[in-house]
């Protein structure tokens, strides 16, 4: 999931036409190009997998895996809402509704697939709340497929510190040394000349070699 940050740079309130900031549902490879950029070295390759599963019908998801993806909300006091959706035919499942570890209902799931969502709404104490419900599907074995527990977060607790913005270049230029003596590092990780400044690397035109300057400070 990303979503936009408390400091953001711009009004963030015109992301949607009343609600403000959202989560954005992102998908692909990681890389590390946000704000900075990614270098690929030569005959660098690099593999992902990605495993999609509908989540039509569904209202949302709580977790999901490779193999299926799974749904639990209260609708109302009283009335909880499940919902499942697996990324091939399944049968014969079993969805086990959870309040505070004990056993609230159980449902069994005939038939599944992509394009045959199965979703119910079941009836519970209405002492429960949303973050007291849990979920486990299994399939005809018993063997555990996928479960939900949810993760209590405390209305009280202090948020984390808001990162501060980067400075502009014209208010860090005078912070930067470039006099500073710094290491050469090369391909092979050996390291030359440390007594030579990142100037006077840059003029003698070691770019071939240089992959990065490692401050000795």
């Amino acid at each position: 999931f990303w979503l936009w940050g408390p400091n953001s740079e711009w009004d963030t309130r015109i992301l949607t036409d009343d609600s403000g900031h959202y989560i954005e549902l992102m998908s692909g490879a990681y890389s590390d190009n946000q704000p900075d950029y990614n270098w690929s070295a030569p005959y660098e390759t690099k593999e992902f997998s990605q495993y999609w599963y509908g989540i039509r019908d569904m209202e949302g998801v709580k977790a999901g895996n490779r193999l299926a993806a799974a749904n639990v909300a209260l609708k109302e006091p009283g009335r909880a809402f499940l919902a499942v959706n697996t990324t091939e035919p399944c049968h014969d499942l079993r969805l086990t509704l959870l309040g505070g570890g004990k056993k609230l209902a159980e449902e069994n799931i005939l038939d599944i697939a992509p394009d045959k969502p199965y979703k119910t709404t079941v009836g519970i104490d209405k002492k429960y709340t949303e973050s007291d419900l849990a979920i486990v599907l299994t399939d005809a074995a018993g063997k555990e497929i996928l479960h939900f527990t949810p993760v209590r977060h405390d209305p009280n607790a202090p948020l984390p510190e808001i990162v501060e913005r980067p400075k502009k270049p014209e208010d860090i230029m005078d912070e930067i040394d470039f006099n500073i003596p710094t290491a050469l590092v090369v391909e092979d990780g050996i390291t030359l000349r440390k007594d030579l400044t990142f100037v006077e690397h840059m003029f003698r035109g070691r770019k071939a070699e240089l992959l990065g300057c490692i401050s000795l400070m």
